[in-house]
């Protein structure tokens, strides 16, 4: 007795737990639009950061007391579902891709849409059920537009790719255990899904600011490595990536090939035309030189109009 009595104490009710969850939420939210202000040019951190303060804003109207505030859980949800679809289109807009404005209301339609029954409307683990759904198919929409993504680090993408399904995973389980032996969550079940909540949460904060590290890193990468008048690597990446390349040749006793262009004459074409189509030439021979190699060629300029390819 003694022991129950002490679990029962130790519990968490799941009020407690979507509080937690409201201030979570929220200080994440304004963490990243903190972050947003120091990186205007990222402008999916807005989006993140609006999405989180959207979704506390929506536990709390969900939570808050009857007397006090009463909004229906139809409209509450429906603005959950919002902030779900405010993350993903902030992805998109993270890689360069346009968002989808109408697919961020989509999981808020189909919410309100099942609201309309009355077995769903009430019931809570029917609610759940639907609102756990919901989320998994946005949570899967995450990684399938984090998978589309290349340009950043293996690492990042793995983990960008891997926590998502992870979390799809974990809040459709709870709908399969309870298809197929309805008695074995009880009530449980809320409370597990708001422990998730939170956890996804976190996870996915942690993803997208590691993304956009990847993305400074990456970008300055790329400045410190790009002759910024053609494109091609510059002397020192070009040295760099060519010893590479002879070190793992060697160890499979392989040879490695090394061209050299230069462009005859080519200050002719300065004295006479000036520099500006001076520089349009190197850009048309750049062009057609990584037109004509393969894709995982090393190319670069060395100096002037001296160029190198192994």
């Amino acid at each position: 007795m003694l022991a129950t009595e002490r679990l029962g104490a130790a519990a968490l009710d799941i009020p407690t737990l979507f509080f937690v969850a409201v201030c979570l939420a929220a200080l994440l939210g304004l963490f990243l639009i903190f972050a947003w202000l120091q990186e205007r040019h990222t402008r999916a951190l807005a989006w993140w950061g609006a999405a989180y303060l959207l979704g506390a804003s929506s536990m709390a109207l969900w939570n808050a007391p009857q007397p006090l505030l009463s909004v229906p859980p139809d409209i509450a949800g429906a603005i959950m579902f919002i902030a779900c679809g405010m993350i993903w289109n902030g992805v998109r807009l993270f890689h360069g891709r346009d968002p989808l404005l109408l697919a961020s209301f989509a999981g808020a339609a189909a919410w309100v849409a099942c609201m309309r029954f009355p077995a769903i409307a009430t019931g809570d683990t029917a609610r759940a059920m639907v609102g756990a759904i919901i989320i998994a198919a946005y949570t899967l929409s995450i990684a399938l537009e984090l998978w589309r993504e290349r340009r950043q680090s293996m690492f990042s993408r793995t983990a960008a790719v891997v926590v998502p399904i992870m979390h799809c995973a974990i809040f459709l389980t709870p709908i399969a255990m309870e298809l197929v032996w309805p008695t074995s969550l009880g009530s449980g079940w809320l409370e597990l899904l708001a422990l998730e909540t939170m956890i996804y949460a976190v996870g996915t904060a942690f993803i997208v600011l590691l993304m956009v590290k990847d993305q400074q890193v990456l970008c300055h990468r790329t400045a410190a490595s790009t002759d910024p008048l053609t494109g091609l690597l510059n002397r020192r990446a070009f040295l760099e990536a060519a010893i590479n390349l002879s070190s793992q040749q060697e160890k499979k006793n392989a040879q490695v090939t090394l061209m050299m262009f230069d462009l005859d004459h080519f200050k002719s074409i300065n004295d006479r035309f000036g520099h500006a189509v001076g520089d349009d030439a190197l850009k048309t021979f750049s062009a057609s030189v990584r037109a004509s190699l393969r894709t995982n060629d090393i190319v670069g300029r060395l100096r002037g109009e001296e160029f190198a390819s192994t």
